[in-house]
Order: structure tokens, then C-alpha cells, then sequence
């Protein structure tokens, strides 16, 4: 599989991707970049973190794995009203 092909194709809106960092403190570390969504639509807004959840279950389908419980516990304190 090649990882260094773009997902996305030209004009696409991207909004984050999963990614190998190749310089710098954690060069070597997979990390994610996310844009804000807070300027679309709540409709769009809404599909956003639909398709991110989905992309979480197609991986740890994929994988057999589930997320670590330090990072469940880190989104649950920052998920908290």
C-alpha cells in the first residue's frame, strides 16, 4: 500500500488526516492534524464527526483493536460539558 499517495482528491475539502511525523520532537510518532469546523454548517459539522467516528470503527475493525484507555479517558474529560 502506498502511504504516500493522497486520499484526497484535488479540490476536496480535507478537514484532518492520520499521519507519520518526519521531522522534528516526534519525528517517527503517527500524530493527527485537524482543521476547525466550526465555520460550516451544523449539518456538515455533524457528518464530520459521523465519518470520524466511522473511520475510528473501520480501523479497529480492521485492526481487532480498540483505543488505549488513557486516550478514552483524555476524550471523555475534554468531551465533558
Amino acid at each position: 500500500m502506498n502511504y504516500k499517495e493522497p486520499i484526497a482528491k484535488p479540490n476536496e475539502d480535507q478537514y484532518g488526516c492520520i499521519l507519520r511525523n518526519k521531522k522534528g520532537t516526534y519525528a517517527g510518532f503517527i500524530a493527527f492534524r485537524a482543521k476547525s469546523i466550526v465555520s460550516l454548517s451544523k449539518k456538515d459539522q455533524q457528518e464530520v464527526v459521523d465519518f470520524t467516528l466511522m473511520l475510528y470503527e473501520k480501523f479497529s475493525k480492521e485492526t481487532k483493536l480498540k483505543a488505549s484507555q488513557h486516550l478514552l479517558q483524555r476524550v471523555l474529560k475534554y468531551a465533558s460539558p
